[in-house]
């Protein structure tokens, strides 16, 4: 779902970052959110908890995040 909203961030600049009034800040900004979208569709899911034991934000992780291809071990 994420990685789907990223390439409609993007769809979007490529539709109107030659209109003159895009300016580069609207541009700039769905970047962003294509790129933010993307990295977080690769992490990996959590869930929340109702149990006090939870700890204070309740969140578990259910696995780890996926290997990054680009970083030197």
């Amino acid at each position: 779902m994420l990685l789907h909203n990223a390439l409609e961030d993007l769809a979007l600049v490529d539709a109107v970052m030659d209109l003159e009034n895009v300016t580069d800040e609207i541009v700039g900004f769905h970047c962003q959110q294509a790129a933010e979208k993307s990295l977080a569709s690769h992490q990996a899911p959590t869930f929340r908890s109702n149990s006090p034991s939870a700890g204070v934000t309740g969140s578990k992780r259910l696995a780890e995040p996926k290997a990054n291809p680009f970083h030197e071990s």
